[in-house]
């Protein structure tokens, strides 16, 4: 391993991409790869791929982005399933009166 101004340790062959690197005193594992952009701020295991800043697995970054994508089709999806139970509630209530008033004693 080699020290980088005495606080980060970069193991063999890792590749660090442009406009990426570490932030305080951390580890690189070897074989690791930070893609561009990246700010590592922790300990990396050997053989990871990370991305984005703090950086993060890739694997993860690319959920989570695919998750936010989708977040106004999911509310839209949410905002119509509760009109839906509203107008269900409405309906249950009409109903349950008219079996009410119905009803002999």
């Amino acid at each position: 391993m080699v020290g980088i101004a005495g606080s980060t340790e970069v193991g063999d062959n890792v590749v660090i991409a442009g406009q990426a690197g570490p932030v305080g005193h951390i580890q690189i594992g070897s074989g690791s790869r930070i893609l561009a952009r990246a700010m590592v701020t922790n300990d990396l295991p050997p053989g990871s791929l990370v991305s984005g800043a703090p950086a993060q697995r890739h694997q993860d970054a690319l959920r989570i982005t695919a998750a936010t994508r989708r977040l106004p089709e999911l509310l839209s999806t949410v905002k119509e399933l509760g009109r839906r139970i509203e107008e269900l509630e409405k309906n249950l209530d009409s109903v349950v009166r008219r079996s009410g008033s119905g009803a002999t004693d």
